[in-house]
């Protein structure tokens, strides 16, 4: 295997607090990077990916590899969804403006967050009791994770607006409410990562599924999933993070923001708010043996 050197880079490294509320999410990965070592990537000294055919410089993005951190807030009910503090340190332009208002009319809001603020969200995250949900164990080039966010619901009504601003409406018994993330490093782009969302719900009670394929009956006895697509697909710079919280229209108890990010209590709801933590790695195959290498910055808490 050729030697591959890492990229001068740097970028703030985040600590790992993991305490339990439910089952440890299901993580899959493709492209298996067993037997290489793994450096952290970060933007200091980076080339600009339109100077690199200028310079001569070869992209080579097939050995950038992606980890994924989840940081799950629980807040009081409008803690963020009515917050407008809280949103004055997210940069929700760089969101695609159809999406961002599809998601806005589904209850959802998302935005992009910057290193140099993570000061405000660490003050949040210890508040509110820090949750890390690792995205895989070791960095790969393509992974996915089930985030549950509401479990055991025995009866819901969903009402959610379309792409082409259709609402369609469906009731629910028996079921858990999940997020289906994807991550990936962004092709040409080393460093960035892509992050897609979608809303999942799967039934808890098994049933007959029945289908017919070259005059042979094919019974299989699997619970049902119905899928909501939140056209979320979001490309993450470098050196930021994406974040997913409840907007005002998750007051709404048939929103799609509220199936998801609000969970009741005993007393009252409460809100959910996701932080996505991409960590870029290059790949190198000079030791197996190295172990992955993370570095923290001198008088960083993270």
């Amino acid at each position: 295997m050729p030697r591959l050197t890492p990229v001068p880079l740097f970028i703030l490294t985040f600590g790992v607090a993991v305490i339990g509320c439910g089952t440890k999410p299901a993580v899959q990965e493709t492209g298996s990077t067993a037997g290489e070592a793994a450096l952290r990537l970060s933007s200091a000294g980076r080339v600009p990916t339109e100077e690199k055919a200028d310079r001569h410089i070869a992209r080579d993005d097939g050995d950038v590899v992606m980890e994924l951190d989840v940081y799950q807030l629980t807040v009081p009910i409008g803690g963020v969804s009515r917050n407008e503090k809280f949103w004055n340190h997210v940069d929700e332009d760089h969101v695609d403006l159809a999406t961002h208002e599809l998601l806005l009319k589904n209850g959802v809001r998302v935005g992009i967050g910057r290193n140099s603020e993570w000061d405000y969200f660490k003050n949040l995250i210890d508040r509110y009791g820090p949750m890390v949900r690792p995205g895989a164990v070791g960095p790969v080039r393509k992974g996915t994770l089930e985030l549950p966010m509401r479990n055991g619901v025995e009866f819901q009504d969903i009402f959610y607006f379309n792409d082409r601003g259709t609402l369609y409406g469906r009731s629910y018994q028996k079921c858990d409410n999940c997020l289906s993330i994807t991550y990936e490093p962004v092709p040409r782009q080393p460093g960035d990562a892509r992050i897609g969302v979608c809303a999942l719900i799967r039934g808890l009670r098994k049933q007959y599924e029945v289908t017919v394929l070259n005059e042979e009956r094919d019974i299989e006895y699997k619970r049902p999933e119905y899928l909501y697509d939140l056209r979320l697909k979001q490309d993450v710079p470098q050196d930021h993070f994406l974040i997913l919280a409840p907007s005002s229209v998750s007051a709404i108890s048939s929103s799609l923001g509220n199936a998801f990010f609000v969970r009741p209590g005993p007393a009252e709801p409460s809100e959910t708010v996701l932080i996505f933590v991409p960590k870029p790695f290059r790949m190198t195959g000079e030791v197996k043996s190295i172990p992955l290498i993370k570095t923290k910055p001198a008088g960083q808490s993270r």
